[in-house]
Order: C-alpha cells, then structure tokens, then sequence
C-alpha cells in the first residue's frame, strides 16, 4: 500500500511512519476493524476533514472524530489497566462507545504497549448504567419546568451521553398563522 504509494495521491494526510502504529493496532485488537485501523493512518488533525471528504456516514464521522487526541485522552486508562473500576470510571466519562477505539488507538501510538486484553474483554462485557432519574421525575417532585429546570437536570448527566428523551419541539406557528388569516 505505501511501498506502491497507491493511497498518497488519494489521502496525503497519510503517514507511512503511522504503519508501525497500524501493526501494532493489529496485533492488540481483538476484532478487527476496518474504521479504527484507517484512523490509525491519520495524525489527529486530519480524521474529521477526511471522514468528511471521503463522505463518510455520520455515525463513522463522529466515532472518528472521537478518535482524535486519544493519547492524551487514555493517558488515564493506560494507567489503570489494573484496576477493573478505574477502568469503568473511565469509560463512564467517555462519550459512548469510543472508549474501546481511544484505549486500542491510545496504546498503539506506544512504543512498548501494554497487555490490553484484559481490560478490553471488561469493556466489551460492561454496559453504561443508566441514572434512574429523568427531567419528569424531578418535575414530579416540584421542580418548575423551564430552562433553570433544564440545567439542573444537566449536571447529573455524565459528559458526553445524549438525553435519554425527546426534547420538546414548539408547536410550528405557520398553522396558527394559517387559522388567524381564515378568521
């Protein structure tokens, strides 16, 4: 691929000193994944303008975006490998799923990686848990419904997960427009 420098007028973000980090994301994964090893190839700066260009789907964009600055983002996790629950605690405050991507992505960028399958087979079997509670329950309990109501319910959301509900769309005014010129 880059001895035939196939890829070079196509992808010149590519980074034919990045083959090391792809053999040794190769040899740590244990699944493979076409996605994660592209990213591989790529310096940080250039993962999201690439999966753009490349036209990418959204869900592939995001999670390589995600990927970028995963060095210094599993920093923590790399020194933790021991630990199951520190481990856990890091992949809490991780968007969702991207911690696996940022752990490989992390310890191939090494020169000496660490023993991952342990902590990968912990992650894989570990799941989010789910805060029991939701906007509706604290409004329930008397919390005004309003945008001070809105923040609150935000701090206990951990970083980077999504709402676990709708959020509510203002009714279109067109239609009331409609129905007042009718009148």
């Amino acid at each position: 691929m880059f001895t035939h420098e196939i890829l070079v007028p196509v992808l010149p973000e590519l980074l034919p000193e990045h083959q090391v980090r792809l053999a040794r994301l190769i040899a740590l994964e244990p699944v493979p994944d076409p996605l994660r090893r592209f990213a591989c190839l790529l310096p940080d700066s250039a993962l999201e303008p690439v999966a753009k260009r490349l036209h990418l789907s959204r869900a592939d964009q995001t999670r390589m975006a995600a990927m970028a600055g995963a060095e210094h983002i599993a920093a923590p996790a790399l020194a933790t490998l021991d630990d199951p629950a520190a481990l856990r605690r890091w992949a809490y405050d991780q968007p969702d799923h991207t911690a696996i991507d940022r752990l490989l992505r992390a310890a191939a960028a090494l020169d000496d990686p660490p023993m991952l399958t342990p902590a990968l087979a912990a992650l894989s079997q570990w799941t989010r848990p789910k805060l029991p509670l939701r906007g509706a329950d604290l409004i329930a309990r008397g919390l005004t419904p309003g945008p001070r109501s809105a923040v609150r319910c935000r701090q206990f959301r951990p970083p980077g997960s999504q709402p676990t509900s709708r959020p509510n769309h203002t009714r279109s005014t067109p239609s009331r427009t409609l129905q007042s010129r009718r009148s």
